[in-house]
C-alpha cells in the first residue's frame, strides 16, 4: 500500500494536530491481504462426506445472486442467512483489506445515493485488526492509549428499508454479505412530522465493525466518558473514548448493551410488529377523542396506548411540556411541580432496568439528593387520562385520563410506569380517597434497590433534623455515592400497593377511613348489629376492604381509653399505657404494624405491664364501645382483642370475657416460635417485681436497637371456642 492508502482510516484527534496518527503511526491496514484459492471449491470433505463448508474469495467482487431480481425479496433475517449459506462460512471470515472496504462503500453509495452518503468511521488511535482465538476478528491497539483519548469518530451507514439492504447485499462479495448481517444493528429513528418512529439498520463500513463485545463493564475499555466528552463538540454522540489506559496489544472492547434492540431487528425484517412513537412530537393520536378510554382500567389503558417496555427514550425538553400539561389539567401554575434534584446526576440507559439515575460527581453521606414533596397529584381517573392524552404516548381516573390525553403519546406509557397510588384524607369526612402521584422530572427514573444493602438514598432521621420538612420532604444520601454509581431507592412502603392502584382505576372497591376523624357512621344507630356475631360484625364494619391501617398516635389511644371509661364505668377501670421499654411502632413488610426497640434492652428488663387490659364482659358493652370510636379502629379492636375464661364469683362456672390493650402493646406481633420470641415470662427476673409474670412480660434475651419485639401468642388466648361463645355463635362450657 502507498502512504495515502496506509492512512486512509486514520484521522487527527480533535484538538490534537500532533497525534500519532498525524505523523504516520502504524495503523490497522498494514497486514498483507489474505489470499484464498478461488478454485478451491465450495465443498470440503474429510474421508467420507462429514460436512459442507462454503468457501469464498474476498478478492472476487462477484456474488452468485447478483443478477437475480427476485432473490429473497420476502426473506426474513434467518431465511436470508440460510440463502447466503452464512452458517457454513463461520470458519472462513477473512480480514477485509482497504480495497474491500472501498468496494463496499461504493456499493452502498450506489444503492442509497452519492458517495457522501457512504461514511466511514475515523480512528484516532493506533490500531490493527487480527484474528482472535474465540471471537473471530478483533481490533487491537498497536501502541499504548491513554484513558480519555478519543478512539474513533462514529459514522454509520444507514438502511431505511429491507429492499435497500438486500440490494446492497447482492452487490458485494458474498462472504461479506454474511459479515454485514453480523456487523449490523437496528435503531429507532424519528419519522419527520409524525408521532411515530421507524426502524433502520445501521453498520460501520470499515474496521470498527470488528470491535468485539466486552459483555461486561469490567472488560469494557472504550465507550462514553461523560467528563471527557464535554471537551469535544458532539461529545458521546460522535466519539468513543478510552475508558482506561489500554496497553499495546490489548483488544479494544465495547459494551453492546443498549446498542441494539432485538424487537426492532425482527420488525425491520417484518417478523414482528413493534409500536413506535417519537417523544419529540407533542401530538397524541387520542387527543381529540372525548370518549377515549373513559371506562378503561389500567390494563386496558396500556393496551389502548400500545405500551411496550422497549424503546423508552430519555426525556429532555419533555419535562417542561409535562409540567405545563399538568398545570393545564389541574389548575394554576403553583400546582405544577418543579425539577427536584439537588445532587449532581444524569439519566442513562442501564443493561437490564431500562433508564436509571447516576451520580456525575461524589455525593456525600447526608447530602439532600431529591425533594420528594414536589409530586403531581391526580385526584381522579378522568384528570389522569386527560393528561395522558396530552403527552407523547410512550411516556404514561377522569381527571387523570384528561392529563393522559394532553401529553405526547410516547410519554403516556411512561407516566403509567412512574405513577404510584396513595391514600389521602377527604376533608370533613371519615373516609379517605386514593390519589395517583408522580414526579414530573428525572426522579421518576430512580430505580428500585430491592434490598437495604443496595439502597443509597432514603430517610436519614439524624440528617433530617437539620432540614425543614425532614424526611417528609427530602431523600438523603445514606452513604457516600461515587461518580458513575447508580442512585437507588427502596420502593417498599412508598406505594399503597395493588389494591389502591386497582381502586383508583375502578377495578376493585377499597373502603378507606381516616383515623384523624372521631366520627363513626354507625354511632347514632341504636339497632346497629345488635344480633351480629363476629363475622357479621366485621362485614358490617367493612373490615375486609380496609387496607390502610394507620399507626394510632397518642391522641387516638387517649380517645379510646376515655371512651372505654364512658362505656364500662369509673376511671379505675381504665387501663393506662403499659409499655415501659423504649419502643416505637412502624410498618413491617409482611405483618402489618409492629413494635421495635429504639434503644438496646437488657435481658430481664420489664417490657410490658400485661395486667392493664380493657375487659368487656358482654357483647353489648363491646358493641357500644365499637360504635363510639373512629371506625377504622373498630376493625383494629377486633384484631387486637382476645377471649379469656374468667371465674364467676360463688359459682362453679366460668364466663368468657374479651380483653385488649388500649396502647401500643396491641401491635406486638406473634413470634410463632420459641427461637424468635424475645419477651415473655422470665421466672428469675419476675422474683424482683411484685406481681411477677402475672403482671409483667420481660426481655428473654438482649434486644438490639431496631429489633422487633415478638411475643408467643400460644396459651395467651382461650381459642376459637371461647371467642365464638362470647359472640353467641357457639356454646362453651368449662
Amino acid at each position: 500500500n502507498d502512504d495515502d492508502e496506509r492512512n486512509e482510516d486514520l484521522g487527527t484527534a480533535p484538538g490534537d494536530q500532533h497525534s500519532p496518527a498525524a505523523i504516520g503511526a502504524p495503523i490497522a491496514d498494514v497486514e498483507p491481504p489474505i489470499s484464498v484459492n478461488t478454485e478451491c471449491a465450495a465443498k470440503v470433505t474429510s474421508g467420507s462426506e462429514t460436512g459442507e463448508v462454503h468457501l469464498l474469495d474476498q478478492s472476487v467482487s462477484k456474488n452468485e445472486f447478483q443478477d437475480d431480481e427476485e432473490w429473497c425479496n420476502d426473506c426474513d433475517a434467518n431465511q436470508l442467512e440460510k440463502k447466503l449459506g452464512c452458517d457454513m462460512m463461520r470458519g472462513n471470515r477473512p480480514i477485509p483489506d482497504q480495497e474491500m472496504w472501498r468496494l463496499m462503500r461504493r456499493a452502498y453509495a450506489d444503492v442509497v445515493g452519492n458517495e457522501e452518503s457512504a461514511p466511514r468511521a475515523t480512528f484516532f488511535a493506533p490500531v490493527r485488526v487480527e484474528q482472535t482465538d474465540k471471537q473471530g476478528r478483533g481490533v487491537f491497539a498497536t501502541e499504548p492509549i491513554k484513558k480519555g483519548d478519543p478512539i474513533l469518530d462514529v459514522q454509520e451507514s444507514v438502511f431505511e428499508d429491507r429492499e435497500s439492504l438486500y440490494k446492497f447485499l447482492k452487490s458485494i462479495p458474498q462472504i461479506h454479505a454474511c459479515d454485514v448481517l453480523d456487523w449490523a444493528w437496528t435503531e429507532y429513528e424519528n419519522i419527520p412530522n409524525s408521532f411515530k418512529k421507524r426502524v433502520v439498520l445501521k453498520m460501520n463500513l470499515d474496521k470498527t465493525a470488528m470491535i468485539n463485545n466486552s459483555r461486561s463493564k469490567k472488560l469494557t475499555n472504550i465507550g462514553c466518558d461523560p467528563e471527557v466528552a464535554k471537551k469535544f463538540e458532539g461529545g458521546c454522540d460522535k466519539y468513543e473514548f478510552a475508558l482506561k489506559d489500554i496497553e499495546a496489544g490489548e483488544e479494544l472492547l465495547s459494551l453492546y448493551g443498549g446498542f441494539h434492540a432485538d424487537e426492532a431487528w425482527d420488525s425491520f425484517f417484518d417478523t414482528k410488529e413493534v409500536h413506535l412513537l417519537d417523544q419529540s412530537v407533542s401530538k397524541n393520536e387520542f387527543q381529540d377523542d372525548e370518549e377515549w378510554c373513559n371506562d378503561c382500567d389500567s390494563t386496558q389503558l396500556k393496551k389502548k396506548l400500545g405500551c411496550q417496555k422497549r424503546n423508552r427514550p430519555i426525556p429532555d425538553e419533555m419535562w417542561r411540556l409535562l409540567r405545563r400539561a399538568y398545570t393545564d389539567v389541574v389548575g394554576t401554575e403553583e400546582s405544577a411541580p418543579h425539577a427536584t434534584f439537588y445532587a449532581p446526576v444524569h439519566v442513562e440507559q442501564t443493561d437490564k432496568k431500562g433508564r436509571g439515575i447516576f451520580a456525575t460527581g461524589l455525593i456525600k453521606k447526608g447530602d439532600p439528593v431529591w425533594d420528594s414533596d414536589e409530586e403531581a397529584v391526580f385526584e381522579d381517573r378522568e384528570s389522569y387520562f386527560k393528561f395522558l392524552k396530552s403527552i407523547p404516548q410512550l411516556h404514561f381516573a377522569t381527571f387523570f385520563y384528561k392529563f393522559l390525553k394532553s401529553i405526547p403519546q410516547i410519554q403516556a406509557c411512561d407516566v403509567l410506569d412512574w405513577a404510584w397510588a396513595e391514600y389521602q384524607n377527604i376533608p370533613n369526612s371519615i373516609e379517605k380517597r386514593v390519589v395517583l402521584k408522580l414526579n414530573v422530572d428525572e426522579s421518576s427514573m430512580i430505580n428500585n434497590s430491592r434490598s437495604k444493602k443496595l439502597t443509597n438514598i432514603g430517610c436519614d432521621p439524624e440528617v433530617a433534623k437539620k432540614f425543614e420538612g425532614g424526611c417528609d420532604k427530602y431523600e438523603f444520601a445514606l452513604k457516600d455515592i461515587e461518580a458513575r454509581e447508580e442512585v437507588l431507592f427502596a420502593y417498599s412502603g412508598f406505594d399503597a400497593g395493588n389494591e389502591a392502584w386497582e381502586s383508583f382505576f375502578g377495578m376493585k372497591e377499597v373502603y378507606l377511613l381516616d383515623q384523624s376523624v372521631s366520627k363513626n357512621e354507625f354511632q347514632d344507630d341504636e339497632e346497629w348489629c345488635n344480633d351480629c356475631d363476629a363475622t357479621q360484625l366485621k362485614k358490617k364494619l367493612r373490615c375486609g376492604a380496609i387496607i390502610n391501617r394507620p399507626i394510632p398516635d397518642q391522641e387516638v389511644w387517649r380517645l379510646m381509653r376515655l371512651t372505654y371509661v364512658d362505656m364500662v364505668g369509673n376511671e379505675e377501670s381504665t387501663p393506662h399505657a403499659s409499655v415501659y421499654a423504649p419502643v416505637h411502632v412502624e410498618h413491617t413488610d409482611k405483618k402489618g404494624r409492629g413494635i421495635f426497640a429504639t434503644e438496646p434492652i437488657k435481658k430481664g428488663a420489664p417490657i410490658w405491664d400485661c395486667d392493664q387490659d380493657a375487659v368487656f364482659e358482654d357483647r353489648e358493652s363491646l358493641y357500644k364501645f365499637l360504635k363510639a370510636i373512629p371506625q377504622i379502629h373498630a376493625c383494629d379492636v377486633l384484631d387486637w382483642a382476645w377471649a379469656e375464661y374468667q371465674n364467676i364469683p360463688n359459682s362453679i362456672e366460668k364466663r368468657v370475657v374479651l380483653k385488649m390493650n388500649v396502647d401500643e402493646s396491641s401491635m406486638i406481633n406473634n413470634s410463632r416460635s420459641k427461637k424468635l420470641t424475645n419477651i415473655g415470662c422470665d421466672p428469675e427476673a419476675a422474683k424482683k417485681f411484685e406481681g411477677g409474670c402475672d403482671k409483667y412480660e420481660f426481655a428473654l434475651k438482649d434486644i438490639e436497637a431496631g429489633e422487633e419485639i415478638l411475643f408467643a401468642y400460644s396459651g395467651f388466648d382461650a381459642g376459637n371456642e371461647a371467642w365464638d361463645s362470647f359472640f353467641g355463635t357457639k356454646e362453651a362450657l368449662e
